[in-house]
């Protein structure tokens, strides 16, 4: 076999070849065609058999190009338009991962607790009680002042009282406070608790409780309630299910909390009733510009607290009968939502607390956020605070000296903010509040998962003073200035409501597949077609034979010297067979 080459200008058949003849790689852009290529035939054959609705329109060849564009056009419109509503099915299951729904508007109100209540007189220091105190300090002889000094110097711990108005001058308030301060010392020594001394000068349950009843049964005021703290500092509570209000030891889970009273029956002869005395000469210090009671009604787990938002209250009048009529509403949480982060879902379980506390409730947390603050700030504890765990048994009780720093904080500590509020919460928050600076800020309190609210409503009537009147309650004595309060439930269902997830995988599922479904004819089953030709392709495309370039180059040029190939010239031996080839075939039939 000889080699047969043209050199550069040469002429042939075909042309002028300027080198020698060897295969041409082929260029990028050629490449890159045939890859589109192959990819808009892929394509095309599955627009044609997907199950997709319309898309098949796309691709059938006898169809005018204006009418591809429109159902492009229409396609392209379509798809905008499903991708938008599928962004604001996947925002919604982001942004509301929790939703508050009415499980139950007659829920069996019989198996929810009763409330605590707490009646309080309005009269926070007793005339007859600061008397008495006044003639034991007078009586020690280490007081070198009068009984009425000794009496107006006692009287002065009403500024204690967060409640408290205040009218006295500055320089007078200051002079009383210093001296009252010393007094308590000389007497009580110079550790004396405070709480102890306004606890003995407020009026107590059995002097302000004549008569109680609880489902008809006479019971003993002084058994039925207890003298305990609330808000507005020591009052007689019924059905307050907390641990002692001071805590004397370090493990905080000692103390059980007692069983609450569930609701039972409505109506006004199954709820508390009492019989009150006003003692409208004993008053000293009435915390309100009236006289009576005020009654507090909250939840028997937490502590009555009015920054916390779950109490509910109403002011009894002397020479009244007043009916409390009560409501409830009730919510739980279903367990699903544990996994969501306590910032998203906006509550906390009781069960997801510390290990020093027996469970959390959300009153707990801001009133310990208020303990704290007022500590760092005054370095005390007001008396009418509980005192639990370790964290505040050891802090002074705070007493006349720290009055100044009470109240030039007091309007920070009445205003409580709760955990962060999003973006546009917080500017609500600002309109609603003003200067959030003047806030206390108590990051970490959320409500609880699970809660019961309570609702009053009141109804009352005078009582005719000096009138015999021929009932149980009021037999054995006439009356002058006593009321009469019913505390009750006015009927038997009440709302019961469910914080569940705002969307379950398989709902979200669901909703994003119907509305695929409306706009494209899509289903799980178009997922599975799509995998399936993509599969099917590359499985095709990387079993199939590339043929080489070298194959694919086929020059057919005969020279002047008679029945030679250029095939000849490629120094591959598989090309050169198939030349020796139809040679020998063409010799044969000449």
């Amino acid at each position: 076999m000889r080699s047969i080459g043209i050199k550069v200008g040469e002429q042939s058949g075909y042309g002028t070849l300027h080198r020698w003849a060897e295969p041409r790689r082929p260029k990028r852009s050629y490449r890159v065609k045939r890859l589109l290529c192959a990819f808009g035939k892929c394509w095309k054959e599955y627009f044609d058999s997907s199950s997709l609705v319309g898309y098949k329109y796309l691709s059938e060849t006898p169809r005018p190009w204006i009418e591809r564009i429109l159902w492009i056009v229409i396609h392209a419109t379509t798809m905008f338009a499903l991708g938008f509503m599928v962004t604001g099915l996947w925002q919604h299951y982001v942004c509301t991962p929790v939703v508050t729904v009415v499980d139950s508007d007659n829920y069996p109100s019989t198996k929810l607790d009763f409330p605590g209540i707490a009646i309080c007189s309005i009269n926070r220091m007793s005339r007859r009680a600061v008397e008495n105190l006044s003639l034991k300090i007078k009586i020690s002889n280490l007081i070198d002042k009068t009984s009425e000094e000794i009496f107006e110097l006692i009287s002065s711990l009403r500024i204690l009282y967060d409640t408290a108005f205040e009218q006295d001058e500055l320089t007078e308030r200051k002079a009383r406070r210093q001296e009252a301060h010393k007094m308590f010392v000389q007497y009580f020594g110079e550790g004396y608790d405070i709480t102890e001394i306004i606890e003995s000068l407020t009026p107590k349950c059995a002097d302000i409780m004549l008569a109680c009843t609880y489902r008809s049964i006479f019971t003993n005021c002084s058994e039925l309630l207890a003298f305990r703290k609330t808000q507005n500092g020591f009052c007689c509570t019924f059905n307050y299910a907390r641990e002692p209000d001071d805590i004397p030891s370090s493990d905080f889970k000692e103390y059980a909390r007692i069983e609450p009273n569930k609701i039972g029956i409505p109506g006004v002869a199954n709820g508390l009733t009492v019989v009150l005395e006003p003692f409208l000469e004993d008053y000293l210090f009435p915390f309100l510009p009236t006289t009576g009671w005020v009654v507090t009604i909250f939840n028997p787990g937490d502590y009555p607290d009015n920054t916390s938002g779950g109490v509910s209250e109403a002011i009894v009048a002397p020479s009244s009968e007043s009916f409390l009529e009560l409501d409830v509403s009730s919510i739980y949480s279903e367990n699903e939502i544990r996994p969501v982060s306590v910032n998203r879902r906006k509550c906390i379980f009781t069960d997801e607390t510390d290990a020093s506390k027996t469970s959390y409730t959300y009153s707990d947390c801001i009133v310990d956020c208020r303990a704290t603050a007022i500590w760092k700030a005054c370095r005390c504890r007001p008396f009418f605070l509980p005192r639990r765990g370790n964290d505040e048994y050891s802090r002074k009780v705070c007493n006349t000296e720290d009055e100044p720093c009470l109240h030039a904080h007091k309007s920070t500590w009445w205003s409580v903010l709760p955990h962060t509020p999003d973006a546009e919460e917080s500017l609500s928050y600002d309109k609603a509040i003003g200067d959030r600076n003047e806030s206390l800020k108590c990051t970490n309190c959320y409500p609880t998962c699970t809660d019961t609210r309570y609702y009053l409503q009141m109804q009352a009537t005078p009582l005719e003073p000096g009138r015999q009147y021929h009932t149980e309650l009021l037999r054995s004595f006439q009356t002058k200035n006593q009321s009469i309060l019913h505390i009750y439930f006015k009927k038997f269902g009440s709302v019961r409501l469910k914080q569940d997830m705002g969307y379950y995988w398989y709902e979200l599922i669901s909703d994003i597949g119907g509305t695929c479904g409306v706009f494209v004819g899509f289903s799980l089953l178009s997922i599975v077609e799509l995998l399936y030709f993509i599969i099917q392709r590359t499985c095709q495309c990387g079993c199939s034979k590339i043929p080489e370039s070298k194959d694919q180059l086929k020059v057919n040029i005969t020279t002047v010297h008679g029945g030679l190939y250029w095939n000849e010239l490629l120094n591959d031996s598989r090309i050169h067979f198939k030349s020796r080839t139809s040679r020998r075939r063409r010799l044969e039939r000449h």
